[in-house]
This record gives C-alpha cells, structure tokens and sequence, in this order.
C-alpha cells in the first residue's frame, strides 16, 4: 500500500477523533422563558402589594381563591427595597405560590449580578415569609407544622427578667482605652448581679472592635458565665473569629448581617462560631432560616435568631425556632414588634418564653385598611435615605 493511500485512510479517523474531543456546540444559545404558570385547579398568584410603613415594606401575596398570605422585608431603606420587589412581579404573577423552594430559587437566581447582598436577600425574604403564611392558610396548619411538627413546648426568648444583652451604642474607636473596656465590663457586671447565676447573660459588639480589643475585654468577664458574645467583630472580619476564640472561652455568636446560607459554611468549617444568629429576613427568609439550623446541626452549633421585627417577621423567625432541635434563643422586643396597630395575633409573654406561635400561617391578622393608612401616611412623610453619618471625636468615621 501506497503511503498517500494510507494517509487517506488515516484523514477519516483522525476527525472522527476529533469530532469526539471537540466541545459541542449547544444546539441554540441559553435563552429564559417566563416562569412555569400554574395548572389547571392549583392556586395561582393573582397580586403583589407592597405597603411601605416607615422603615419596612410590608408584602401581601394574593392568590385566585382569595387566600393570601404577608411579609416584611424589615429596616431596610424601603425605596430600595421596593424597588427590588417590584422585578420580582413578572416572575410571581401566574405561578403556584405553594412551590416556595422553586420559587426562592427564581427570584435569587434570576438577579445574576447582584445576588446574595442584604438587601436582595430581605426582598425575597417577604415573598417567601408570605409563601409560608400562604400555604399555612390554605392547608389550616401553623407554619412549624409545615416545617415537621414542634421540637419543644415553649420558645425561649430575651430580654426579660431571666436574660439580658448588654449592648454597647458608644461609637468605638480602633484601640480602646483601659477606661472604655472597664465601663463596658462595669456593665456586665451590674446585669450578672441581677438576673442571678441561672439567668442569661449575653453581650453584644456591634461589629465594632478588633481582634485584639475583643480578647482584651473578653478575658475580662469569662467569670460571668456569659451565653455568647455578638458580632464581637465586623462581619467583613469573620476570619478574625478564629483568632479570638482561641484566646478565650467565651462563646462567640456572628451572622445577623449574612445574606443566605452561603457565607455561613467558612464559619462552620473553621469552627471560629459557637452560636450562630441569623435574621430570618436578612438571611432570605423562612426558608433559608429553616436550611441554615439543618446545617448547623450537622457542626452542634445551636441558633440564636436576632429580631427587631414587627409581629410578622418575629413570627416567622418563632415558627423555625419552634421546629428545629438545635435552637437557642430568640431576640425580640415588645416595642418594635408590636409598635405596628395594624397588626395582631402574638400574644406578648409575661414570662421569659413564647407559646408556640398559632396558626393557621404565621397566625399573624393584617387590618387591610389599617395597614393601607399607615401606608398612605409614611408616603407623606418620606422615606429619608441615610441621612447622617458617625463620627469619632478625630472626625474620623466610625462604625455605628
């Protein structure tokens, strides 16, 4: 055989081959579609209100049966907010607000670029705060029954009587002086003295001090028996966490300013967190809330859910806490929560915990034309943007 004829013959072959190895090329260019609508006979998303009330964007989801269900997105600047909420529209309306999980996963994934901050985060959150409150409604059962039923008869929460926060609202520079740390120390102290040894005693940074401060004022009060210490450190310096549990046995507590579950794995794998408290509107909702304990269970690191909400997200946060095993304690306060007239359903403790949070949904009633006033009003008013700033006595800017 002639080498040309075997050369022939090879030519097949070798683009055989290649064809093989070669990426394909897809068969048409990746291109969306509208969102699956709901079938024949399931509930469909018919409306999105949004009620803007000071702070908060209250969110009522409306349905075809005429079941709805609500959602706040919390303090968060509520231009912004609403703004947010309303790209969302085009992927609600239409769709069966009973597949929560597929619907979370739309609206985070559908922002491409800017998902994952806060403030996206919060937005989905009162949709699928809502979505919960929804289907609680259309099937007759609480929330934590939709979650697998109740771990525990009451839910534990502060400040009261038996368990107090001390919280540092002084601006706080880099270094702090002997004096500065001593106040602070003072503090907790006095609040150990009063609740006793089996009260709960927590402290909370802020987010304002450095490694270095922290252990400095940590070591100070180990003898306290103190619960956890919050945001000891900036959230963008979680890495130094690991830093400052090393240096001391005070339990640490971060993730009240997280977005999703996600920037939750390093702390968890680094093991630098022994309690975690997440906000079930920053973190993105029931949903994520609910994932979140799941994960953290797998590392034995209990929740502490922070929560300056109305009755709607208080509420949402009470359900999860109500239905997972690794649950701590729960942040919440009657002024806030309750500050909201339109609003009623959650019965105040006089004691240091919740009942279980009533059904159906998030057991949360809405006065429709209360909540249309209130909305109407804070219109007139404004909604002011970041109007001031913190300072150190330097003119330097502080963390507030």
């Amino acid at each position: 055989m002639k080498r040309r004829d075997l050369f022939a013959m090879a030519l097949p072959a070798a683009a055989a081959a290649g064809a093989a190895l070669a990426p394909r090329t897809p068969a048409r260019a990746q291109s969306g579609r509208s969102p699956t609508p709901a079938r024949d006979g399931e509930l469909r998303i018919t409306g999105l209100e949004l009620y803007p009330v000071g702070g908060r964007v209250f969110v009522r989801v409306l349905t075809d049966s005429g079941i709805d269900g609500w959602g706040e997105t919390g303090i968060y600047n509520p231009r912004i907010a609403v703004a947010i909420l309303e790209t969302y529209r085009p992927l609600l309306l239409g769709v069966n607000p009973t597949r929560i999980e597929h619907i979370w996963q739309m609206l985070y994934r559908a922002h491409r670029n800017t998902r994952g901050g806060v403030l996206h985060a919060a937005a989905i959150a009162a949709v699928d705060i809502a979505l919960w409150d929804l289907l609680g409604k259309a099937a007759g059962l609480p929330v934590h029954t939709l979650l697998g039923g109740p771990c525990r008869e009451t839910i534990r929460y502060y400040p009261n009587d038996r368990a107090h926060k001390v919280t540092s609202h002084v601006l706080h520079p880099m270094i702090e002086t002997p004096a500065a740390i001593d106040r602070i120390v003072v503090s907790l102290e006095q609040a150990r003295e009063r609740l006793g040894p089996s009260g709960y005693l927590m402290v909370d940074g802020h987010g304002k001090f450095t490694a270095q401060v922290a252990i400095q004022l940590l070591r100070r009060v180990e003898h306290l028996g103190i619960l956890f210490a919050e945001e000891i450190v900036p959230p963008e310096s979680n890495a130094d966490l690991a830093r400052v549990k090393r240096a001391t046995s005070v339990p640490l507590a971060a993730g009240e300013r997280m977005a999703t579950i996600w920037p939750f794995r390093p702390l968890l794998e680094s093991q630098s967190a022994d309690v975690l408290n997440p906000d079930v509107v920053e973190l993105g909702g029931i949903s994520q809330l609910a994932k979140l304990a799941a994960v953290a269970e797998m590392y034995d690191v209990p929740l502490a859910p922070h929560g300056t909400h109305s009755l709607v997200g208080l509420a949402a946060s009470l359900h999860v806490d109500a239905a997972v095993n690794n649950f701590l304690i729960q942040e919440g306060y009657e002024h806030i929560a309750t500050a909201a007239p339109f609003l009623e359903g959650l019965d105040w403790p006089e004691a240091d915990a919740f009942a279980l949070p009533p059904g159906p949904g998030l057991g949360i009633r809405v006065d429709l034309e209360g909540i249309k006033e209130a909305a109407a009003k804070s219109a007139e008013n404004g909604h002011g943007g970041v109007e001031k700033a913190y300072f150190l006595d330097d003119g330097s800017v502080a963390d507030r």
